[in-house]
């Protein structure tokens, strides 16, 4: 419902609406534009309906804004395939096949010297030989198993020690046991220095197949 409008300025206006003259003379210019009327100037009743806000045709409520769903993006139908590396056609890797018949045979090399050793001691010494040839083979056997665990290091770096010593003392084993079991005609230089190479190839051996899991 509109104010009346007789004589009724823009101060006039503001005082009854409770607004400031200036915010007035705003709303003036906003609604009015370059042919708005000045502040002492009488309005006209259709006026003051703007400036109160009570004209049909401008409303003071927003229409709100509709907000149309995004639609989600469609999913791929393709289906994501695992990174697999190129066929081999079943084949084997040759870089581990080489590694493990690399380190079986430094086992080898290892075992057999151990079993060399036990048959050397059973000669000259008959059962206490036996035994003590038994106990530098479980020795090796372990120092050999340690080998293969680069997480005990220390340890198996102690064992490779240990049977560093055990194949040093085994040249004064061999050589006494080869002599007994070979023709007069070879050389006891020539025993010495084989029986020498047979206990150096047992420790590089040993100490090869450990290396090769710390590296």
């Amino acid at each position: 419902m509109g104010m009346d409008s007789g004589q009724i300025t823009g101060l006039v206006l503001a005082d009854k609406l409770g607004i400031d003259p200036g915010t007035m003379r705003k709303r003036i210019e906003r609604t009015f534009g370059d042919v708005r009327p000045a502040m002492s100037t009488p309005l006209s009743a259709e006026q003051v309906e703007k400036l109160s806000g009570t004209s049909r045709t401008k409303r003071t409520t927003r229409k709100s804004r509709t907000v149309r769903p995004v639609a989600p993006a469609p999913e791929s139908t393709t289906p994501e395939t695992p990174h697999t590396s190129p066929d081999r056609g079943g084949a084997e890797d040759p870089e581990k096949t080489t590694g493990l018949s690399f380190k079986w045979f430094l086992k080898a090399i290892v075992y057999l010297h151990a079993v060399l050793v036990l048959a050397d001691l059973v000669i000259l010494y008959a059962i206490p030989g036996l035994i003590a040839g038994l106990l530098v083979g479980f020795f090796m056997h372990s120092a050999t198993t340690l080998a293969e665990m680069p997480n005990l290091q220390r340890t198996s770096g102690f064992a490779v020690f240990v049977c560093f010593v055990l194949d040093a003392l085994a040249w004064f084993v061999h050589v006494p046991a080869f002599r007994d079991n070979i023709s007069a005609s070879v050389s006891d230089i020539v025993t010495q220095v084989l029986v020498a190479i047979v206990c150096a190839m047992s420790f590089a051996a040993l100490y090869a197949l450990r290396d090769s899991h710390i590296e």
